[in-house]
């Protein structure tokens, strides 16, 4: 008799089913639709959420993944677009740029312009996150029931070492695939993983081992090395609530926002559209430029000046200056040794006041700028000349010489003022020493 073969029992084929499915996770690839769909209600809904992002500019095309993610702020939420800062561009935000993104298994598709004033949009790159978001609002019509939840910042720990992970991506123009891995490393925000990943699916987002709250994001892919890299969202989750939370107390204190040309922004009070009452001047990169009174656009009042190398002043202003027991702080404008400014002054230019005068008003006064004050002015950028007209024999030495002593102006050389001449070429000197000194020691 031939040896008889038993059933295997519910448990047991639990197991087996269990381990096939680990099995083609774990080879990375499920591909997109029906069978991602008939794996796990839950691994379908989450997908369902996952972006294909498109962005095209006047330069390139960039490619990535992207997803939406809720935030709770105060009871009340809040809906956005996250993806990595090398597919969506702290460059390109408050620009006139769409980013088109299909969503659903790409059944869905919508069109977010960022040239929007009213969409909270951040880069998070300043404090070493690979992050950017993109607020989703009303008019996007993207429906609230396809937005994630991120996961809470206490399951952040080095226990998640080796934990089971989870990613969603959109590999270049693949269909969407779904991986399984484990988190191998920690280091403050970011983590490095195992799991397979291909080209494009930057901007990923990865889960925890219930497969529901995002955790992380994917950034890059060492492929010598075969590990992949990712940052944790949460130091990006509570940037956003604080500032949303300050945008929503602003908007109860019917304070309002402007964004200028140059990316930086205000938000406070304003009268036809001036900077007038109480408020804060930020610069492009989001971090506050003045903080205090204003009146018709100028600092005016007190308030607290913040340069970009972190010193600040904090004290009364007046007319845009700093303004102290009295004293007015101007910026003091030495204009020295240079072909222009004779040139300017010839003509009846008095760039010292009309700079003062522009510092303070934001314009140049009317009648200040006077010319031909003489018939004819000849200037020289003599080495220049020298070199490019003498020594390639275009102009006889002589001729050139003659042009030079006849000269009202000159670049390097002041009439005027020999001073600065005469301390460029002792420093051209010392220089030369220097080097035939190092040549003769070696």
């Amino acid at each position: 008799m031939g040896a008889s073969s038993s059933k295997p029992n519910k448990n047991e084929k639990r197991k087996i089913e269990s381990k096939i499915e680990n099995d083609r996770i774990n080879e990375c690839i499920i591909e997109t639709s029906s069978s991602l769909k008939s794996i796990d209600r839950t691994i379908s809904k989450v997908c369902k959420s996952i972006c294909k992002i498109e962005i095209t500019t006047s330069f390139e095309t960039i490619k990535g993944t992207g997803f939406l993610l809720a935030i709770w702020v105060e009871q009340k939420r809040f809906y956005f677009l996250m993806s990595n800062e090398h597919v969506i561009k702290n460059e390109l935000l408050y620009n006139n740029i769409n980013i088109m993104i299909s969503y659903d298994f790409e059944f869905k598709s919508a069109n977010i312009n960022l040239n929007d004033n009213k969409r909270y949009m951040k880069s998070f790159i300043d404090i070493g996150l690979d992050i950017t978001v993109v607020e989703i609002l009303e008019k996007d019509k993207i429906s609230k029931n396809y937005f994630l939840s991120p996961a809470k910042e206490k399951r952040i720990n080095n226990k998640l070492i080796n934990n089971p992970i989870y990613i969603t991506q959109y590999p270049g123009d693949r269909e969407l695939m779904y991986a399984k891995g484990k988190i191998k490393e920690i280091n403050k925000y970011e983590f490095i993983h195992l799991t397979k990943t291909m080209k494009g699916s930057s901007g990923s987002p990865i889960f925890l081992d219930n497969r529901i709250y995002v955790m992380g994001i994917h950034k890059q892919t060492n492929k010598n090395k075969n590990l992949n890299y990712g940052d944790f969202i949460y130091p990006a989750i509570k940037i956003i609530k604080n500032d949303i939370r300050k945008i929503e107390n602003d908007k109860n204190n019917k304070v309002e926002k402007n964004i200028y040309e140059n990316g930086e922004y205000y938000i406070g009070q304003l009268n036809n559209n001036l900077r007038h009452g109480k408020g804060t001047m930020y610069y492009s990169n989001g971090k506050i430029q003045y903080e205090g009174d204003w009146i018709n656009n100028k600092r005016e009042g007190n308030g607290k000046y913040i340069y970009e190398n972190g010193k600040y002043y904090i004290g009364q202003w007046k007319n845009n200056l700093k303004h102290e027991k009295g004293i007015m702080y101007f910026l003091e404008v030495n204009f020295r040794c240079t072909m222009s400014i004779h040139a300017y002054a010839e003509f009846g230019v008095n760039i010292p006041y009309i700079f003062a005068i522009a510092t303070i008003t934001g314009n140049i006064p009317d009648g200040e700028i006077q010319y031909s004050s003489k018939e004819s002015y000849h200037m020289m950028i003599e080495l220049e000349d020298l070199k490019y007209s003498v020594y390639k024999g275009n102009t006889h030495f002589w001729t050139w010489l003659k042009d030079f002593l006849s000269s009202d102006s000159y670049l390097y050389i002041d009439k005027h003022d020999m001073g600065p001449f005469w301390a460029l070429l002792r420093y051209k000197g010392e220089c030369l020493c220097r080097k035939l000194l190092g040549a003769k020691k070696s």
